[in-house]
């Protein structure tokens, strides 16, 4: 089970952190010629709040409204987290590879020794375990080992406590979400998959104030969709595979309604819907990702497009596309009898995992029609990478200039546009089954 003190921890917490909009300052002090990014966290996004380049000997000084987790990253890719919540952040660093040193920041240091003392404890005891697994029972020495064991894992079980008696609650806070993220990690019955979520769902509910201004809200979104993987969903005793992938399915749609309500005051439905589709996404699971957009159709668009309609001209102009590995370039009129547009934001999973499903059921239904993808900005890799995920090929406008001469105004997004050989168009619709129909319709 998860530590007591974990529990007692959601009471200690409860009192939401606020969003401070006085002014705050990070002063940092460089012992050496460096590139930093200071990055923090608003719900599933991260932002940059400076980008800085620090001579050795000087100091530089960012002032912002931001209060919460700030990640100070290194071109290097070394990362270490600062807490930002005092009037202001004194910091020295150092080379890449040296944590940076803290004046008058006792939370801060209260994070870094914590984490250094657990992870030696952790370190500790997956020697002993190593060592144990290569000995037998009978040996004389093996006892000892277990006493030793034991030692460290009651040391273990202090330092957790720990967290709900000390004046730091930002640091705990992200303390006991690791350990909670952590205590999953070996669960593998659907009774002890059903506790841990609900220790998630009262731990975001008594510290969502926190967590949104740091990266530990998406890692506990990650982890708390990643558990169910752990069990089997197969009823005892049968090979029922089809019921346990019915109700496998049915766990992750259900689990991004509770994430969906569990934030329902702090981030936007559709915010948290991209970022559960995005876990699948990512993954190439499109299927998993098509079922939670489905289930949620409702709110399945990408953030920041909802409230406006497309206007779109009847006949728009022709426009050059390409292949994903940038070969067999060609007008867009030169591809199939109809071609479906695909109107697709670089940020935006929902976008993304909807075009695939689109032309997945294109080629199941065996019509004759290409799915180009428009994308919102620039042609990048990102979206040249939804080809790997789709047996058949995908085109890319390249034409930047053409989404803003035909696309009048900007709505939500998915968007289809359906066209026939004269790029005339016939249909427009953010659902792929309305565009089948169509085409279908045309063509009988």
């Amino acid at each position: 089970m998860i530590s007591n003190c974990i529990f007692i921890l959601l009471l200690f917490t409860s009192t939401l952190f606020p969003y401070n909009t006085d002014e705050k300052a990070i002063h940092i002090k460089s012992d050496a010629i460096v590139d930093i990014i200071l990055e923090g966290y608003n719900g599933f996004s991260s932002f940059t709040i400076a980008e800085l380049h620090i001579d050795s000997g000087s100091t530089a000084t960012i002032n912002t409204d931001y209060e919460g987790l700030v990640l100070l990253i290194y071109p290097q890719g070394q990362r270490y987290p600062l807490i930002l919540s005092d009037d202001k952040l004194e910091i020295n660093i150092h080379s890449p590879g040296v944590k940076p040193d803290f004046i008058n920041s006792q939370e801060n240091e209260f994070l870094y020794d914590y984490l250094s003392k657990y992870r030696k404890l952790e370190y500790q005891l997956m020697l002993l375990k190593e060592t144990m697994s290569e000995m037998e029972s009978s040996d004389p020495f093996f006892p000892e080992l277990e006493k030793e064991q034991l030692r460290v894992q009651a040391e273990r079980e202090k330092l957790k406590c720990t967290l709900t008696t000390n004046e730091y609650p930002m640091a705990s806070t992200l303390l006991a979400a690791r350990l909670l993220n952590e205590s999953t990690y070996n669960i593998k019955t659907s009774f002890e998959l059903n506790e841990r979520k609900e220790a998630y769902h009262q731990f975001v509910k008594e510290n969502a104030g926190r967590l949104i201004h740091s990266d530990m809200l998406m890692e506990l979104a990650r982890q708390y969709f990643m558990m169910h993987e752990y069990v089997s969903f197969i009823p005892e005793g049968t090979k029922d595979i089809m019921y346990g992938k019915m109700e496998f399915n049915n766990a992750i749609i259900s689990s991004a309604g509770n994430w969906i309500d569990l934030l329902q005051d702090m981030v936007a439905a559709e915010k948290v819907l991209d970022f559960c589709v995005g876990l699948y996404y990512d993954r190439s699971m499109v299927g998993q990702a098509t079922g939670i957009i489905d289930a949620y159709r409702e709110i399945a668009f990408c953030p920041g497009t909802g409230s406006i309609e497309f206007n779109i001209v009847e006949e728009v102009t022709d426009l050059s596309v390409v292949d994903s590995k940038g070969f067999n370039k060609m007008p867009m009129s030169a591809l199939n009898l109809y071609k479906v547009l695909a109107l697709v934001a670089d940020t935006c999973n929902i976008s993304k995992v909807e075009t695939i499903a689109l032309a997945r059921l294109i080629t199941e239904k065996k019509i004759a029609a290409t799915v180009v993808v428009v994308p919102s900005g620039q042609l990048t890799e990102n979206y040249k990478i939804m080809d790997r995920m789709y047996t058949g090929t995908f085109y890319f406008a390249q034409d930047e200039g053409w989404y803003q001469q035909n696309i009048k105004s900007h709505g939500t997004i998915p968007l289809f546009i359906l066209l026939d050989k004269d790029n005339k168009v016939l249909e427009v619709s953010p659902d792929r089954h309305e565009i089948i129909n169509e085409i279908l319709k045309e063509r009988y």
